[in-house]
């Protein structure tokens, strides 16, 4: 038996998995996604006011995988969660946490125009040089370690 992977997440389990029928009103939402299965390059557009959202535990190649729409979000949680790279975090502009730890994380030069960005946990990532391109903020907060 053959299993066909749908393209996007269903509205409905989108609905059930942020309580709310009204996805427009969403602004939290957390869940398990494998975006190699399944993009949520439209999850901005569908939730135009989400401002948290964790996908911890997910498989999250590139921030990229997120799509360009969330212009609300202002905290990312995607620790344990695959991510190589951070390349598409331009595309968040409102971003003021980002907590990516346990990843396998290397260059952090796409951070560099990042200016509100407050808070960065890249706890157990592959990074080589913690000072490259961050913080960009004096009163930015930095939990970096590197497994490298």
């Amino acid at each position: 038996m053959v299993t066909i992977a749908e393209e996007f997440l269903p509205e409905e389990r989108l609905r059930r998995l942020a309580s709310c029928d009204n996805l427009a009103e969403v602004r939290e939402l957390q869940m398990t996604v494998d975006t190699s299965e399944q993009t949520l390059g439209d999850l901005g557009l569908r939730l135009p006011r989400l401002e948290q959202l964790r996908l911890s535990n997910s498989n999250v190649q590139t921030l990229r995988d997120l799509g360009t729409a969330m212009g609300s979000l202002r905290v990312l949680w995607l620790a344990q969660s695959c991510l190589q790279e951070l390349e598409g975090v331009g595309a968040f502009g409102s971003l003021t946490e980002l907590y990516v730890a346990f990843n396998s994380i290397s260059d952090l030069s796409p951070l560099m125009n990042t200016e509100r960005l407050q808070v960065l946990d890249l706890e157990a990532n592959a990074i080589k040089d913690p000072a490259q391109a961050w913080p960009a903020s004096p009163h930015a907060a930095c939990a970096c370690s590197s497994s490298a």
